[in-house]
């Protein structure tokens, strides 16, 4: 699939006005490291403009540097530049946002001497297209960054990585159902306790949950079957999403906004932490 390109925002008469909130907004937030001349001429060249491919964008210099938007996860995005810093002794500074599977976030740093850095510390190179290219294209792999709090969710509805749950009465629940359990969902709930949990949400302090339990309110995955290339079986929902198992164990996730199915990955705990910790809790 090829890469979008979207620069609409550039050509906007408020865009002067927009570049110099953004630049406004860095200072605010780094106020102890200056714009540098390789900074600024990267945002100069890119700012605003969105790369996209297969639900994965590449942005830079949009509001997520600001408010909730700066957490990787959990972890503050100043944080992460500030460490850099120290580690390195030299300067960095956000250069864009990697935006993956609709839920999670990297962000891409530049150093004086322009060169990019994943928020990690891992080296990316000096061309930032054939960075961007990389990682939309998959060449270079780009995933979330872990923390405790999806342990501790599930640890409340008895999740313990040794015991092995008896799925039994949800193969039951999913015949009554009409749906019947193939071994890759019944690996998933022999590891993963029915129940209904409680999203972690920097963004707001309202309640959002996620139920992971067949109920005869959940979408029939049939109509996909066709798209995906093999049975699906509803293992999730929370609010106006369902999310899905197939046979060789691929996730899924559809939006009633947008009608759309996608994959989101093969990760049995990634894929938890797609749906438990995000920062708009879909």
């Amino acid at each position: 699939m090829s890469i979008i390109i979207d620069d609409q925002y550039r050509h906007s008469p408020r865009y002067e006005k927009h570049f110099n909130v953004f630049c406004e907004r860095l200072e605010k937030h780094f106020n102890d490291i200056p714009v540098f001349d390789a900074a600024m001429q990267l945002y100069k060249e890119y700012h605003f403009i969105k790369y996209s491919n297969n639900h994965n964008i590449v942005t830079c210099g949009t509001i997520e540097y600001d408010k909730a938007y700066r957490y990787l996860n959990g972890i503050r995005l100043e944080e992460a530049v500030r460490k850099l810093v120290k580690d390195n002794g030299i300067k960095y500074l956000p250069a864009a946002v990697v935006y993956l599977k609709k839920a999670f976030f990297r962000f891409i740093l530049i150093n004086e001497n322009g060169e990019f850095y994943l928020d990690d510390g891992t080296y990316l190179g000096t061309d930032y297209e054939k960075i961007v290219e990389s990682i939309l294209n998959g060449e270079k792999e780009i995933v979330p960054i872990l923390n405790d709090r999806i342990y501790t969710s599930l640890e409340r509805h008895g999740w313990d990585p040794d015991k092995i749950i008896d799925t039994a009465p949800i193969e039951d629940k999913y015949r009554e159902l009409g749906f019947s359990v193939f071994p890759a969902a019944k690996k998933f709930f022999e590891v993963i306790p029915i129940g209904k949990y409680r999203i972690w949400n920097t963004a707001s302090d309202d309640d959002c949950y996620v139920g992971f339990y067949p109920n005869k309110r959940m979408k029939d995955p049939k109509e996909f079957r066709d798209e995906v290339g093999e049975n699906l079986l509803t293992i999730a929902a929370k609010r106006e999403a369902n999310f899905f198992i197939s046979e060789s164990g691929k996730f899924y996730a559809q939006y009633e906004f947008t009608r759309e199915m996608f994959y989101v990955t093969d990760d049995l705990y990634l894929f938890i932490y797609y749906l438990l910790i995000n920062r708009n809790g879909f």
